[in-house]
């Protein structure tokens, strides 16, 4: 069953992310800073740079935003624009988004060799929106048929808009991916596996 195999590969990177609460913040004393990626963020004041980890610690490393947070510039206004710091960048690499390159491309799933669709649910495109209350199981069929899910819900709390239930399970695409390009840089089209389950998750 599908979710006993998610359950699986989420014991299996429990290990993966508790060593990266050391070696995360070590390999951040040997950061690798790119300059030259300097732009500012989309939705937010201030700037956004890839920041990755030493390639010796690859499985930990984020290859797409690095350690200073969404390009959007969400995780350095919620940080107060301290997203260069090494407290802020231990929170984002080993807490938020532990073992990103783990997830996504040891135990991920690309997209572009499948086709989505929606089984049941009352969204098509999932967010974390104040006050959503919403839900969708999709299924990715791959040309071979082997099959991979997603069940996804974010259902806000009554008495508290801002937070909800979330729960998220498989593999994070959707049905937005189909049609995805063979040619699609990794970052759009690996997809990596997820085993969510949160009594009180804010709502962004």
């Amino acid at each position: 069953m599908w979710i006993l195999k998610s359950f699986a590969l989420a014991l299996l990177g429990l290990p993966v992310k508790a060593l990266g609460l050391v070696l995360v913040p070590l390999g951040l004393l040997f950061r690798r800073e790119y300059p030259e990626t300097r732009k500012p963020f989309t939705q937010f004041p201030g700037e956004w740079m890839l920041v990755r980890l030493p390639s010796w610690l690859l499985p930990w490393d984020n290859l797409y935003d690095g350690f200073r947070g969404d390009k959007r510039g969400w995780w350095d206004n919620n940080q107060g624009g301290k997203s260069a710091s090494f407290k802020s960048m231990f929170l984002w690499g080993a807490i938020r988004n532990p073992a990103n390159y783990w997830s996504r491309h040891i135990t991920g799933l690309d997209i572009s060799k499948c086709v989505v669709t929606k089984v049941a649910g009352n969204c098509d495109l999932p967010d974390e929106e104040p006050g959503s209350k919403q839900w969708v199981w999709l299924v990715a069929t791959r040309a071979d048929g082997k099959t991979f899910n997603r069940f996804y819900m974010s259902w806000a709390l009554p008495w508290d808009d801002t937070h909800g239930i979330m729960i998220d399970i498989g593999w994070k695409f959707k049905l937005a991916h189909n049609g995805m390009s063979h040619d699609a840089p990794d970052k759009d089209k690996i997809r990596g596996s997820v085993f969510t389950l949160s009594p009180y998750k804010a709502l962004t």
